[in-house]
């Protein structure tokens, strides 16, 4: 019987996002967090981000995440 533990899940993170969900999610976010900053009449509204991009050898992979300001999204970059 398969568990399912924080190793598991791990394992299949990187089968969430494709390219264009990342990005798509991305602006989602960015949209989201910008509806709840924008005044009546805004020509620009800024945020700040933070990325992160680390290797992981047990997959193969490098993971790039952003941290917005509604929450934190990654996606997994096959080499």
């Amino acid at each position: 019987m398969t568990y399912l533990t924080a190793e598991y899940i791990d394992e299949h993170l990187d089968q969430v996002h494709t390219a264009d969900s990342f990005a798509r999610s991305f602006a989602y976010q960015m949209l989201t967090a910008a509806k709840e900053k924008v005044g009546d009449k805004s020509s620009e509204v800024t945020m700040d981000c933070k990325v992160s991009v680390s290797p992981i050898e047990k997959f193969g992979c490098i993971r790039v995440c952003v941290n917005t300001p509604i929450g934190r999204i990654c996606y997994h970059v096959k080499v």
